[in-house]
């Protein structure tokens, strides 16, 4: 008998995206950017702050931002004029698409970067406003992070407890994300010109989405979600969760070396052994059950 669901589907979906990525990883970047808020005096896309890219293989960190590119060009320790700010924007944002048209067929790993609100987009038409030529990367090479776990594990996989979905599961699975910045705050920091905040901002962000990445495709991420969330309330959902449950392994296991464990060793014992593991799951289909 085969048991699934359109939900063990979604999450089978999910979790050989992952393995690919895993597989893929020399070819894998993660990007994550900074921007000024979305609201703004002048009526206009937001201006690119801080655009930070990790390689998922030797684990280093690029980054294009206007504390670096002011700093190359000796207005670190001025106030920015709107003409100052367009120049260096314009210059790490030359220098991201240079990274970019050198990486174009890489696998691009992102944190809901999908619309012209927070996207790929914006910065495509920041860089043409300033007279730039963006390069485009191709849709099939563009993941959303955030929506592989929610295919994983469900749209319950974290709770926004004010900092974002991002740091709150960061957090959770004890990655230290200090210097990370919550959205609104790289905004308060650009209107206070801490350029240098957001700069390090945007890289503890790719670190840490690295960081899941690498955890959940492991499968060792820890997530807020129940198992009948990820796995679906249905009996093919115990069952998937069963299967994959540690005790599964153990029953597996001890079904295999039972014939020849009894013949050496005949003894009442064995039945305890067997039992210990079916009584965890029982367990745990009754909290199911009442849940």
């Amino acid at each position: 008998m085969t048991f699934d669901s359109p939900r063990l589907a979604e999450r089978r979906q999910g979790r050989n995206t992952l393995l690919y990525l895993l597989h893929q990883r020399t070819k894998v970047r993660i990007i994550h950017y900074a921007c000024e808020s979305f609201i703004n005096p002048y009526d206009r896309t937001p201006r690119i702050t801080s655009v930070s890219i990790y390689d998922f293989d030797n684990k280093q960190v690029e980054s294009f931002s206007i504390h670096l590119s002011a700093q190359e060009m000796g207005l670190v320790n001025k106030n920015l004029s709107e003409h100052e700010l367009d120049i260096v924007e314009r210059d790490l944002l030359t220098k991201f698409y240079k990274y970019i048209r050198a990486n174009k067929s890489c696998k691009w790993i992102h944190w809901k970067m999908k619309d012209f609100t927070y996207g790929f987009q914006v910065l495509e038409l920041r860089f043409k406003s300033l007279k730039g030529k963006p390069v485009k990367i191709q849709h099939e090479n563009k993941y959303d992070l955030s929506e592989i776990l929610r295919q994983v594990y469900s749209n319950n996989f974290e709770v926004n407890d004010g900092t974002g979905k991002l740091l709150a599961l960061a957090k959770r699975n004890g990655f230290k994300s200090i210097r990370a910045l919550r959205g609104i705050e790289e905004a308060e920091a650009f209107s206070r010109q801490e350029y240098q905040l957001l700069h390090h901002s945007t890289q503890k962000k790719v670190e840490g989405l690295a960081f899941i990445l690498e955890e959940a495709a492991q499968g060792n991420l820890k997530v807020a979600a129940r198992f009948y969330h990820i796995y679906g309330s249905n009996f093919p959902g115990f069952v998937r969760w069963a299967m994959e449950h540690p005790t599964y392994s153990i029953l597996s296991m001890i079904a295999t070396l039972y014939p020849l464990y009894s013949i050496l060793f005949p003894s009442k014992q064995t039945i305890l052994i067997t039992v210990a593991p079916v009584i965890g799951i029982l367990k745990e289909l009754l909290n199911f059950i009442a849940s």
